[in-house]
């Protein structure tokens, strides 16, 4: 699996990265260090990954379908007990709510790595909140085939190759 160097990483994105930013391992190498305001379906919202905003085409692609109700980003956070757990998370906010077409909703969860405390929150999330059924986590594995099949069928879809030759020709450009 080929990785990236911060070097690499800051031509890429055109940002220098934070000395103390932890690497995401992702397939293919490092989570992007895309983020920033994005408008996609007419919604408007801060996203703080290349893979949220990609995960946000697809939703779009799948409502202009009819194949989802609708989507929501980020639109509620939910509590746990302060009194039940000696230490945080006390708050959960999923990164989408998606609804069905027979209303029905889920919540999904863009992640590179599952870490200790993304797991702790899931789990106090399913616990405290069983109403809300189970949390639907899309991860790498989901990303690596999503590039490969439904990627190029996406309007608005883009992958770190793609930023990477932008920046590349870009870099030519400026010569």
């Amino acid at each position: 699996m080929a990785r990236w160097t911060e070097a690499q990483l800051e031509v890429l994105t055109g940002k220098k990265l934070p000395k103390d930013k932890k690497k995401i391992a992702i397939a293919g190498g490092y989570r992007s260090n895309i983020q920033g305001w994005f408008t996609i379906g007419g919604k408007k919202h801060y996203f703080k990954s290349l893979w949220e905003i990609n995960y946000t085409h697809y939703l779009e692609w799948l409502l202009q379908r009819c194949e989802i109700k609708d989507w929501q980003y980020e639109p509620e956070t939910f509590a746990f007990p302060k009194e039940a757990y000696k230490a945080g998370p006390f708050y959960y906010k999923p990164d989408f709510k998606v609804t069905a077409l027979d209303t029905v909703h889920s919540w999904h969860e863009v992640k590179g790595v599952l870490n200790t405390a993304s797991k702790k929150k899931i789990k106090r999330f399913e616990k405290h909140h069983p109403q809300e059924g189970k949390i639907i986590i899309v991860g790498s594995d989901w990303f690596k085939q999503a590039n490969k099949s439904i990627g190029p069928l996406v309007p608005g879809w883009t992958t770190v190759a793609a930023l990477k030759e932008h920046q590349r020709l870009e870099n030519l450009s400026l010569g």
